[in-house]
C-alpha cells in the first residue's frame, strides 16, 4: 500500500513528498495534540506548527524512512515520529503545566470532518464521540477520522488487537444506534 510511497520518499522524490504530506498532515497535528495533552503541556498554536515542521524535518532530511521495517507500519511510525518529536520540544521548552493547578484544555485544529457534505449527520456522529470514555474516543478517532487499520491502531495505543477490535464493534453499534435514534444522543446504558 505505501512500499512505492516510502521508496519514492526514499529517493528524494518531491512529488511523492508532497503525497505524504497531503496523506499524513493530519495524523501528525493529531499526535501533537494528543501527545500534548497527556503530558499536560501550555502549548501554542505557533508551538503545534514548530513541531509540524520539526517532525517533517526530521522524516526528510535525516532520512528517517530507512527505519520504517513494513510499508504497512507507515502511519502508526509517523504517529510514533510525531509523538516523540512532540515530547521532545515540550521538554526542551520546559511547557509542562502544574497539574495540581492546572487543567489542560488542548488548541483544536478544525478537525477532519469539517469538509464533509454531511454536516448535519456528523454533527450527530461527532457529538456521539465525544461522550465515549477516553480510551474508546481516541480508537474511534484513529479508525474513522484516519482510517488506519486496527493493527496500527493497536500498536498507536499499545493495547492488545482483541482490544481495540471489540471496542471498533462496539463503537461501531454505538454510533449506529446514534444515526438511527432521531431528536438527540443515543445514551449508552
Amino acid at each position: 500500500m505505501y512500499s512505492s510511497l516510502i521508496k519514492l520518499c526514499r529517493q528524494g522524490n518531491n512529488l511523492a513528498w508532497s503525497e505524504f504530506t497531503d496523506k499524513f498532515s493530519r495524523l501528525i497535528f493529531w499526535a501533537i495534540r494528543h501527545k500534548a495533552q497527556v503530558l499536560q503541556a501550555n502549548i501554542t498554536e505557533s508551538d503545534i506548527s514548530d513541531i509540524y515542521q520539526q517532525v517533517l524535518s526530521a522524516v526528510w532530511q535525516d532520512k528517517k524512512f530507512k527505519f520504517i521495517k513494513s510499508p504497512k507500519a507507515l502511519p502508526s511510525w509517523i504517529f510514533t515520529v510525531a509523538k516523540n518529536t512532540t515530547a521532545d520540544y515540550i521538554r526542551k521548552k520546559n511547557l509542562i503545566k502544574n497539574k495540581e493547578t492546572c487543567h489542560f484544555q488542548a488548541a483544536r485544529r478544525p478537525d477532519a470532518f469539517a469538509y464533509n457534505p454531511y454536516s448535519e449527520l456528523i454533527d450527530y456522529i461527532k457529538l456521539s464521540i465525544e461522550k465515549l470514555p477516553l480510551t474508546e474516543r481516541r480508537i474511534a478517532t484513529l479508525n474513522f477520522v484516519y482510517e488506519l487499520e486496527y493493527l496500527h491502531i493497536a500498536r498507536i495505543t499499545d493495547l492488545p488487537l482483541g482490544t481495540v477490535c471489540s471496542t471498533i464493534k462496539r463503537t461501531k453499534a454505538y454510533l449506529q444506534k446514534c444515526i438511527l435514534k432521531t431528536g438527540g444522543i443515543y445514551e449508552k446504558s
